[in-house]
């Protein structure tokens, strides 16, 4: 018999961090936005996107000089850049053997130039690009200040993305201190019904054990601790 070994598919982990910023499908955010006008501005061209490579297409957050929210990823640039780890950039697509029979530019977009920068996570996994295009080619591509403008709005962009991490993680601990609360409310209430309806002191302590449990989500056991003069007493 062959030993066999499964082979990890990198792009299943991309799209669990992808997941993990809980940021596709999302409304637009005005520092996206911002972000993607200084691009425009800073690298004088038309187009100017922040994109997010899900399985099947590229969405985008932010985006200036195209109207549709998506596009196929097999037609997407950012494919591409998403393999790289530093700036992405193809002069003109059309002389690219990548790139040529795309549709994009093949088509009534007649898109030349591209030049992205991928979103690496902390974990080193690039999700999507900040990217500039062109309708025409650049064979000199970008100049040293647009270069470094496009890195440095990059890293704006991505710390927009990674900050969403913490707000989700707030988010979580805020619904379960709610949760917790309840819980708490709900556990005193059957502590004081229980007392004058005269139920044993054994009934209630468990009563406190369960509300405690559901209360303590990861918990797996609980114990009531009694002081008995010197020594501890375990109910």
């Amino acid at each position: 018999m062959t030993d066999t070994m499964t082979v990890p598919d990198p792009d299943l982990a991309r799209l669990e961090e992808l997941a993990r910023h809980r940021i596709l499908d999302t409304p637009a955010e005005q520092g996206f936005d911002d972000a993607v006008t200084l691009l425009r501005t800073v690298c004088n061209v038309p187009i100017a996107l922040v994109t997010l490579v899900d399985r099947d297409r590229q969405w985008f957050k932010a985006a200036l000089g195209v109207d549709v929210g998506e596009t196929a990823r097999a037609t997407s640039v950012c494919s591409l850049a998403i393999e790289q780890q530093d700036l992405f950039i193809i002069p003109d697509l059309a002389a690219d053997q990548r790139t040529a029979n795309m549709s994009f530019v093949t088509g009534p977009e007649r898109i030349r130039f591209y030049a992205g920068m991928p979103l690496v996570t902390k974990s080193g996994i690039a999700v999507g690009s900040l990217c500039a295009i062109d309708t025409e080619p650049r064979p000199g591509g970008l100049d040293d200040q647009q270069r470094d403008a496009l890195v440095a709005i990059g890293r704006s962009v991505m710390a927009l993305i990674d900050a969403r991490i913490q707000s989700n993680v707030q988010e979580q601990r805020h619904a379960q201190a709610i949760d917790s609360a309840a819980v708490l409310e709900n556990m005193l209430e059957a502590q004081r019904r229980g007392m004058e309806e005269g139920h044993s002191l054994d009934t209630l302590l468990m009563s406190l054990l369960t509300s405690s449990l559901s209360a303590i989500k990861p918990a797996t056991g609980a114990v009531v601790v009694l002081r008995n003069q010197d020594a501890l007493v375990y109910r």
